[in-house]
């Protein structure tokens, strides 16, 4: 399932970052799926658990001070 490589995808890059004195704070952690039309089915709706939180997909995110929006049709 696609939720769950990328929870842990997310969980070993955070244990990277743990090694190298750096921190994922998860509670500021977005999840934004983009997908061509054709694979928009396959975007999963539910949350995703990074750690010990929950992140709910989003329609919008914020990355070292750009916006970046996506629209489902």
């Amino acid at each position: 399932m696609l939720a769950d490589r990328v929870s842990d995808y997310v969980n070993k890059s955070s244990a990277w970052m743990m090694a190298n004195r750096l921190q994922l704070n998860a509670a500021k952690t977005k999840i934004l799926w983009c997908a061509l039309t054709r694979h928009q089915h396959q975007i999963p709706l539910g949350p995703v658990r990074i750690g010990n939180t929950t992140v709910l997909p989003v329609s919008q995110v914020r990355d070292l001070g750009s916006t970046w929006t996506w629209m489902l049709p």
